[in-house]
């Protein structure tokens, strides 16, 4: 069994290896990873004290033995004490969970909020207590009974399948930025029905004015080149460009749409656009959160 990911505290790992005494078979249970503030060698004389013969501590792996490691395990463990918001919604953005998914590899997951609603939709894991002999329980029940094993297999196989879907997504920003024209390229190479909506456009090689260099900037490339792009104002007249708007992103039939942005009048009629019309929407706000200005920041603070 394998447990992938950084050394440090609040993820469990002195449970997790102390399980080991009570698991019926001989496997061993292999932890590997980069450390943090000195944890390895903390565990390290943790697992020595306590006789932890079964437990295998790699320091700083390479990608080729994480994924070989990954490839031969039975089993993943992704425990998190509930410390904070980070950990008690972790199910979607768990390294270690996304990993195992990946390679087929039922896990033990800790019993926090989201994991929990992963875990109802997908049923690709046990939950677990973080503590050793509900570990060592959860560990003995997938090694005993092959049919669980086989079910949480399948479904891992079912749930990557879905993952793999071609979703249709709408990106949201205000202009093409030169640093996110190489996200739009791959993500529409990965998926055809991807598609990025722009309040206005930058035609190739235009020059504009930077008032922050205080200068003309024209840039080398194309921005909007290799991948399909919408343009929200059409006029000058806002509401017939909101109307224009909702048409577009209504007839899209939009599965999830990321903003870039919380803090103009654009980014806030697409925000409530969306939830009209039920579509799912991803934050991925490049705004400072130190704001100056007293009406943008209880606009952060509602959104």
């Amino acid at each position: 069994l394998i447990r992938l990911g950084s050394f440090s505290n609040f993820h469990a790992l002195k449970e997790i290896a102390l399980s080991t005494k009570y698991w019926k078979k001989n496997i061993s249970l292999i932890m590997a990873g980069k450390s943090y503030d000195g944890y390895f060698e903390e565990l390290k004389k943790f697992v020595k004290s306590n006789n932890l013969k079964k437990v295998i501590l790699l320091k700083d792996v390479n990608y080729y033995v994480w994924f070989s490691l990954l490839k031969r395990a039975i089993a993943g463990f992704a425990l998190y004490d509930p410390i904070n918001t980070s950990h008690n919604y972790m199910g979607g953005t768990s390294q270690k969970l996304n990993n195992y998914i990946y390679c087929n590899i039922p896990s033990l997951i800790s019993k926090n909020p989201d994991f929990y609603v992963f875990n109802k939709k997908y049923k690709t894991s046990i939950s677990v207590k973080n503590n050793p002999k509900d570990i060592a329980e959860k560990v003995n029940k997938i090694l005993k009974n092959k049919d669980l094993y086989f079910f949480l297999k399948k479904k891992l196989k079912n749930c990557l399948h879905k993952i793999k879907m071609k979703k249709k997504i709408v990106f949201v920003s205000t202009h093409p930025i030169q640093y996110q024209t190489p996200i739009f390229k791959k993500l529409y190479k990965l998926n055809k029905s991807f598609i990025v909506f722009f309040n206005n456009k930058i035609k190739k090689h235009t020059e504009i004015k930077d008032y922050e260099f205080k200068k003309n900037i024209k840039w080398g490339n194309n921005l909007v080149k290799d991948y399909k792009y919408e343009i929200f104002r059409k006029k000058n007249y806002f509401i017939l460009n909101l109307y224009n708007a909702y048409k577009f992103l209504k007839l899209q039939k939009i599965e999830y749409l990321i903003l870039s942005g919380w803090n103009n009048l654009f980014y806030q009629s697409i925000f409530v656009i969306a939830k009209i019309l039920n579509i799912k929407i991803i934050l991925r706000c490049e705004n400072n959160l130190y704001e100056t200005n007293y009406i943008k920041k209880r606009i952060k603070v509602f959104f």
